[in-house]
């Protein structure tokens, strides 16, 4: 095959990433006959019916995996499960650019356990997923969406050093990554790994570093929904790095300007997290009562959001903080918080810590 002709065979992986996905007749029709099957007949259709077969199709099932992601991990897994499959009988086109397919199936794949908890057949998706890439074309947004995904493993696994490195593994790509990880690349995907980043570098203990990080992204940020969200998390960041340095005035100013930020952008989620470290602050001050309903509020409000890990955490620092009884300091039922985790080990510490507690 020419180098021309391997050009034009490789693949848009960039459709992967697109927000909102791309109608594609084709594609779909395959979809709908899998939709309603039960995993372990998808499976088996997959493999058998070669008209499931095609790179296109195995690019649909890798976005819908990744749309999946942020609503159901079971579902992510499955999905890019049956990616993987249809991966390894794909031929006809560049094979760097499969290898380039294969490697995000895989990373996906790796990232869907990661959030199950499944830490060790994540990581050994991700070895896949780092084989196929190093067999691949190269290209810097591939890798980008790979290193970044299994950044967020290490990290929700604790293991912030290592994430710290693969999210610098990004950040040195050059050129910038564009095209296949629109998800993660470009200006805005620099600045949330740099916020995922500056969050690492405050868990190793290292707040002065993190806060400068999040004082050089803010700079980066651009408009939109993803700016939105970005400029929010920097901000509330930058509070909790001002505490932990502590500054007090600092901390207060910057809380402040968070929470003007959340209120402009009706963000009740954000607000409610900032009422969290809101009572960090003035815990710091000596106002503990104050530190109390401040807990008590965000904790609540954060399980009815269906944020467990949140409200388990301001839920902690409130049983930490207080004298009294433990079921006195209940903002609603442990159960309410307990059943808005889907499973995974990155609060396995604190769910451990607060079920001792309880019993």
């Amino acid at each position: 095959m020419s180098a021309a002709s391997l050009h034009r065979s490789r693949l848009p992986l960039a459709e992967i990433f697109a927000v909102p996905m791309a109608v594609d007749p084709a594609t779909d029709k395959l979809w709908l006959r899998l939709e309603r099957l039960p995993y372990r007949d998808q499976a088996a259709l997959v493999q058998s019916d070669k008209s499931f077969h095609t790179a296109r199709f195995c690019m649909r099932l890798a976005q819908l995996s990744l749309v999946a992601s942020t609503v159901n991990a079971a579902i992510t897994v499955e999905l890019a499960s049956l990616a993987v499959r249809i991966s390894d009988r794909l031929s006809g086109l560049d094979p760097r650019s499969l290898y380039d397919l294969r490697a995000l199936c895989l990373a996906l794949l790796g990232h869907g356990r990661g959030i199950l908890g499944e830490a060790k057949s994540a990581g050994d998706a991700f070895d896949e997923a780092d084989a196929a890439l190093a067999a691949g074309s190269g290209d810097p947004a591939v890798e980008a969406e790979v290193v970044t995904l299994e950044a967020f493993l290490h990290g929700s696994q604790r293991r912030f050093g290592e994430a710290a490195s693969l999210l610098d593994r990004f950040l040195d790509l050059s050129p910038a990554p564009k095209g296949a990880a629109a998800s993660s690349s470009g200006r805005g995907g620099t600045v949330q790994v740099m916020v995922f980043k500056g969050w690492c570098l405050y868990h190793m203990g290292e707040p002065a570093a993190c806060l400068s990080l999040l004082e050089e992204a803010e700079g980066q940020v651009g408009d939109g929904e993803r700016g939105r969200s970005a400029s929010l998390a920097i901000r509330t960041g930058r509070v909790w790095c001002a505490l932990a340095l502590g500054d007090l005035p600092m901390a207060e100013r910057r809380l402040a300007a968070a929470r003007d930020l959340a209120n402009r952008h009706h963000d009740r989620a954000e607000l409610l997290r900032l009422r969290h470290v809101e009572a960090r602050l003035r815990l710091a001050q000596g106002g503990r009562e104050d530190a109390e309903t401040a807990l008590r509020r965000a904790a609540s409000g954060l399980a009815k959001l269906k944020l467990g890990s949140h409200a388990a955490l301001a839920l902690l620092d409130l049983v930490t903080i207080s004298d009294g009884e433990i079921e006195d300091l209940l903002p609603l039922g442990w159960g309410e918080i307990l059943a808005t985790f889907e499973g995974g080990e990155a609060h396995l510490e604190y769910l451990v810590f607060l079920l001792v507690l309880l019993r």
